[in-house]
């Protein structure tokens, strides 16, 4: 939220290397890549890309990346101004999130979702871009809208914020008259952590988070994609993986840092911690669910590592790696300028369309 952003001018001078940075190791990587013998990119626009993004995340502190990236709402304003429709922002009080919503409020069905960025970097126009679309399609089936949180950015929000805040949105809709069945949780990377979070607080309501909510029916489904969900910087994936992926582990400990603060991890904030008995109940929570990872991030052994300990609790809990794919793989393409619809958002799109 803007309000919490406190841009200094030490972060916009920050914001002056930066491009260079990226063309510089994208230039060297793309000079440099007939001789690597190394994991690659699914692209070679991609792959000479996300070696500058690599640079750019490692190094770049938060207060510049968040004078660069704007706001979740700046993004989202920017976004309807483009697209040419009237924006629509729920304000849950003062210290809650806002809700950018995309199509109508009176439709069947919801997607309520979180975007992805660490908590510490704002939804972008990959992540609007993508839901329009994912929205569009649905709505083939049954009317479908979607509702993006403005969750308060970390440092200035800190773990348990982002969880009452998606407490907050969900029982939102609820007020609103939106049953649990027709309600889709979604949510990328970060997005994934608080979608886990609030199955957990669902389930075994957190000590410090309002509203507790006692749902009379489960939830539509959940759609995991590139779920963070464990805080260890050491599974084999994020050495295998290190130069076909964007994200790296020097970003996930400042994010992981931010965001918990003096917080100690727990089974609501690192999510591959819960076991079979954490879960048990999820199906009366939510019908299905969906966790998608690509073979090529740094993150899919601990990914596949959650999705098995759902599967234990929730048999209709569905595991996808799309091979080759990066981190947030379709979501990224988007922002990067890709227009063919990727595997991933068709896989998506299969699994929720027939269960509407």
């Amino acid at each position: 939220m803007a309000a919490d952003q406190q841009i200094t001018l030490a972060d916009k001078l920050g914001a002056l290397p930066v491009g260079s940075r990226l063309l510089l190791a994208s230039t060297t990587r793309l000079l440099s890549r007939p001789f690597s013998s190394g994991p690659r990119a699914n692209t070679l626009f991609k792959d000479v890309i996300f070696a500058g993004l690599r640079k750019q995340l490692s190094t770049i502190t938060t207060g510049t990346a968040q004078f660069l990236g704007g706001t979740t709402e700046a993004a989202y304003l920017d976004f309807a101004k483009k697209r040419g429709f009237q924006p629509d922002t729920d304000v849950l009080g003062d210290n809650g999130p806002r809700l950018f919503w995309l199509g109508s409020k009176s439709a069947e069905k919801v997607v309520l979702y979180c975007h992805g960025g660490g908590y510490a970097m704002a939804g972008h126009a990959g992540h609007f871009e993508w839901l329009v679309g994912l929205q569009e399609h649905l709505s083939k089936t049954k009317s479908t809208s979607a509702v993006v949180i403005g969750y308060t950015l970390s440092p200035y929000g800190k773990y348990p914020t982002q969880l009452r805040q998606a407490a907050e949105a969900l029982q939102h809709l609820l007020n609103q008259q939106k049953k649990p069945g027709d309600i889709i949780l979604a949510g990328d990377s970060a997005g994934g952590n608080m979608i886990s979070s609030l199955f957990s607080h669902l389930l075994h309501p957190h000590p410090e988070v309002e509203p507790k909510i006692t749902l009379n029916e489960p939830l539509l489904a959940a759609v995991f994609i590139s779920p963070w969900t464990s805080w260890r910087t050491d599974d084999d994936s994020v050495k295998r993986n290190a130069t076909s992926d964007l994200v790296t582990p020097e970003a996930a400990v400042r994010w992981r840092t931010l965001f918990l603060g003096s917080a100690s991890y727990d089974n609501y904030n690192e999510p591959v911690r819960g076991d079979a008995e954490w879960f048990k109940g999820l199906d009366n929570v939510v019908k299905d669910i969906l966790v998608w990872g690509g073979s090529a991030e740094i993150l899919i052994d601990s990914i596949e590592a959650f999705a098995k300990k759902l599967q234990a609790s929730h048999p209709r809990t569905e595991l996808v790696v799309e091979e080759g794919a990066a981190h947030e793989d379709f979501i990224i393409s988007l922002f990067l300028g890709y227009k063919k619809k990727a595997a991933g958002t068709k896989a998506i799109e299969d699994f929720l369309a027939p269960k509407l």
